[in-house]
């Protein structure tokens, strides 16, 4: 029976040179072929490959360089208003002008109440013959020629007095102005009534019949009274008229037989 024999101790020589020598360069190319297989897991790529992960440029890398526009840088634009300079002249000049003195209110205006055209004229005090009325008598008013149904309108702003009935005169409008002016329009269609104010040139009625001066073509007999007086109205009124033919009378009675008689 063979006694055991003392363990040899380790040598390097022994694995190199012996089967240990194949066991070690088998381990090698394991770990050779796990480290490939792992970068090939990682890269897509195989180690060696001259387009593997390790000899190839790196790609999706973000460009921090600023490229130049294609288009010519623009230029700064200049400014479409100029400045403007300051003004050395003020802007307003003290007033080198005397106050002036408050100046009075004009007048309202005054116009004819028809046509420019005078058939019979204010007469005043004079009596003049009413073929009509077959008798002498003062004209406190003048007539208008006048169209029938033809426009009549107020000669001066005012308030209508009254709108009554005369038994020569017809219908009569008395419109009551400033100072106590009277207008009264005679012979008329009233087309205002009383307590209505009108202002100058306004239609007030049109043109009727005068009973008391049928004798006349038809036209409007107009008056105006200044306190209480009558006065002439193409005067008052101061507008231009002209006077046309009337009618003369038949047989004029003499007026010192005849008393003046207001119409």
């Amino acid at each position: 029976m063979q006694q055991p024999s003392e363990r040899e101790p380790f040598s390097l020589h022994r694995i190199w040179t012996g089967r240990g020598a194949y066991l070690l360069f088998a381990l090698i190319l394991l770990a050779v072929s796990g480290i490939g297989v792992a970068l090939y897991a990682a890269t897509g790529t195989p180690v060696g490959d001259p387009g593997s992960a390790v000899d190839r440029g790196v790609h999706n890398v973000p460009d921090t360089r600023t490229v130049p526009s294609a288009t010519q840088p623009t230029r700064p634009s200049t400014p479409t208003t100029q400045p403007t300079t300051p003004s050395t002249v003020p802007t307003t000049q003290p007033s080198t002008k005397a106050p002036t003195t408050p100046t009075q209110p004009l007048p309202p205006l005054r116009v004819l109440p028809s046509s420019n055209e005078v058939l019979q004229p204010f007469s005043g005090e004079a009596p003049v013959y009413n073929p009509t009325l077959r008798l002498w008598q003062t004209h406190n008013g003048t007539d208008f020629a006048a169209a029938l149904h033809s426009d009549v309108k107020a000669v001066c702003d005012g308030t209508v007095a009254a709108v009554r009935q005369d038994v020569r005169l017809g219908t009569v409008i008395e419109i009551l102005h400033a100072d106590g002016v009277v207008s009264r329009y005679a012979g008329v269609q009233a087309g205002v009534e009383a307590g209505q104010p009108v202002v100058s040139g306004q239609k007030i009625g049109s043109v009727g019949t005068v009973p008391g001066e049928s004798h006349l073509p038809p036209h409007l007999h107009m008056e105006i009274e200044v306190g209480g007086k009558p006065v002439d109205p193409v005067r008052w009124i101061g507008q231009t008229v002209r006077t046309v033919a009337s009618a003369e009378p038949d047989e004029p009675a003499d007026p010192a037989d005849t008393e003046p008689v207001k119409p």
